[in-house]
């Protein structure tokens, strides 16, 4: 029932050590997506990223994530498990700044840390990655009767609000960790647009208009709006 997942060996790891027999773990809810066209592209991305973690760092993203298996959101998605594993583009970010994996670890701390840190002789750097997912009109789409779609080419204030907001408490979050200058900082915002936003030139504009309101902040902010 669940032999398509053993494609992509450290999915299939993260649900080996599920607790399977839940009703709500993900990899049993969702088994019959990777008969769906584009859903087998997408994990295999999603592998590819894991792929690249060293076994210490995958073991610790992988115990981080375990708990999310089976909790759902709105009895839909499952977003916790998502924004965790998506910690996984931080970790890439990382290693084509030139950080060795062996330089690179999952923060595990009881306050309030950022997710990953890099530290080689010269420098050290803290990342911190968050994800802005898909609004709900967008997750309840499939369904609702089917209907035409108005195609935008910029994000609405709510989403900007939602991704300033979200960087701001970020840039926060990294500066309580460490207010010095000894650390690079990174606020990393992985976006999921919905069907109706479209890509392009507006698009770029307002991501620019975002990061440029956090120049002289001592942290980088890097907006990535292809998941």
């Amino acid at each position: 029932m669940l032999e398509p997942w053993r494609t992509f060996p450290r999915l299939y790891e993260l649900f080996e050590k599920s607790n399977q027999a839940h009703r709500d773990n993900y990899f049993v809810c969702c088994r019959n997506t990777l008969s769906y066209d584009l859903a087998p592209e997408c994990y295999a991305k999603l592998e590819n990223r894991l792929s690249l973690l060293s076994v210490s760092a995958w073991e610790a993203l992988r115990s981080k994530a375990l708990p999310y298996i089976d909790k759902k959101r709105d009895g839909i998605i499952w977003s916790q498990l998502f924004d965790t594993l998506n910690e996984a583009y931080g970790y890439e970010l990382l290693l084509n700044a030139g950080y060795e994996k062996e330089d690179i670890e999952f923060i595990q701390s009881s306050r309030r840390a950022p997710d990953l840190k890099g530290s080689r002789m010269d420098e050290s750097t803290l990342v911190e990655v968050k994800t802005i997912n898909y609004s709900d009109r967008e997750i309840k789409r499939p369904q609702s009767p089917p209907q035409l779609i108005r195609v935008n080419y910029e994000m609405p204030p709510p989403l900007i609000t939602q991704i300033e907001s979200t960087v701001t408490e970020a840039v926060k979050q990294l500066n309580s960790y460490c207010d010095t200058a000894q650390y690079n900082k990174i606020v990393l915002v992985l976006l999921s647009l919905d069907s109706d936003i479209q890509r392009g030139n507006e698009l770029d504009s307002q991501i620019r208009d975002i990061k440029s309101k956090y120049l002289g902040c001592e942290v980088e902010i890097k907006i990535i709006n292809e998941i």
